[in-house]
């Protein structure tokens, strides 16, 4: 466990079942609205629920008042989603590893909407992943390197997020970038595959959300890392 990780439970599809198996000891939990319940569903007892509670329920928000978790309300109509509260409430308490996790179901907007909005926050101090269903999705921003740790199928995708990803180099994918730019309207970062158990990304401009679509695998999976690399 370290003192700057936090990880936020969002509403929605319930997450994967293995999750259980690779999140590290957060110091903070935070459940978006209906996240509540996904987290302790995975044996994470949430420190701080937050949102419209429009999608937790009357059973679990009375839970959260009877055992003393804090309650943070916000109004229906806001211009940030509960998720993107929980991030902003996890930055501000001083957490810089930050793990979102998600059952991903079938809203595609807010998906899109979420890698989008969460690149901002990114930076060389604040790591962000997410789990999103079977998939794992590291936040690289401008001026970084990231050692990425890979899952058993060995699959992985370099989405740049908000404009192209300049600069581009990796090292142990079997179709290298050596200095080269992701344009944000193409999909040649798409399907690379992974040549060991970790590869390197690094770049001068932009932000890449690099995702390997199928991660958690319920017969085999790779040991807790921490949370972030």
């Amino acid at each position: 466990m370290t003192d700057s990780y936090a990880a936020i439970f969002t509403g929605g599809d319930p997450p994967h079942p293995a999750i259980r198996h690779v999140l590290a000891t957060p110091s903070l939990i935070v459940a978006a609205d209906g996240g509540f319940e996904h987290a302790v569903s995975t044996g994470h007892s949430p420190h701080v629920l937050i949102g419209d509670m429009d999608s937790v329920s009357a059973r679990n928000l009375e839970e959260a008042e009877a055992f003393g978790i804090e309650i943070i309300r916000h109004p229906v109509d806001k211009d940030k989603t509960d998720t993107e509260l929980a991030l902003d409430l996890a930055l501000e308490r001083g957490k810089v590893m930050l793990t979102v996790v998600s059952g991903g179901g079938d809203r595609l907007d807010h998906i899109l909407g979420f890698l989008h909005s969460v690149a901002p926050l990114a930076s060389e101090e604040v790591h962000i992943e997410l789990w999103i269903g079977t998939a794992h999705v590291d936040i690289v921003p401008a001026g970084s390197w990231r050692q990425i740790v890979v899952g058993e199928q060995m699959l992985a995708s370099l989405i740049p997020l908000g404009g192209p990803a300049r600069g581009v180099t990796t090292e142990r994918l079997k179709w290298e970038l050596r200095g080269d730019t992701l344009e944000a309207h193409s999909s040649r970062g798409v399907s690379n595959v992974p040549l060991d158990h970790t590869f390197n990304v690094t770049l001068d401009e932009g932000v890449l959300a690099v995702i390997q679509p199928y991660f958690l695998n319920a017969t085999a999976l790779i040991p807790p890392t921490g949370g972030l690399n």
